[in-house]
């Protein structure tokens, strides 16, 4: 296995961590630059960046088709309270 690179100012470590919130479109325009500079010079989180987006995106999109209208309303209304 190749050893971890520090890229845009990010090890791989670090890009991997930000996976979920770069998937959700949440990192900073500053953030998103410095994942972006990583992943553009690293193959390996590049590779394993677009597996995890297209499951995460499969993921979603398949729940949105299989989930009945109002189900996880009736689901969390049912929730004990803490």
């Amino acid at each position: 296995m190749e050893a971890e690179r520090t890229l845009g100012g990010l090890r791989c470590r670090d890009v991997l961590a930000e996976l979920d919130r770069y998937v959700a479109g949440e990192l900073t325009p500053e953030e998103l630059a410095a994942v972006e500079i990583h992943v553009s010079g690293c193959e390996n989180c590049a590779r394993f960046g677009a597996a995890y987006a297209g499951v995460v995106t499969r993921l979603r999109t398949d729940t949105k088709d299989r989930v009945p209208e109002g189900l996880t309303e009736r689901l969390m209304s049912r929730w004990p309270e803490p």
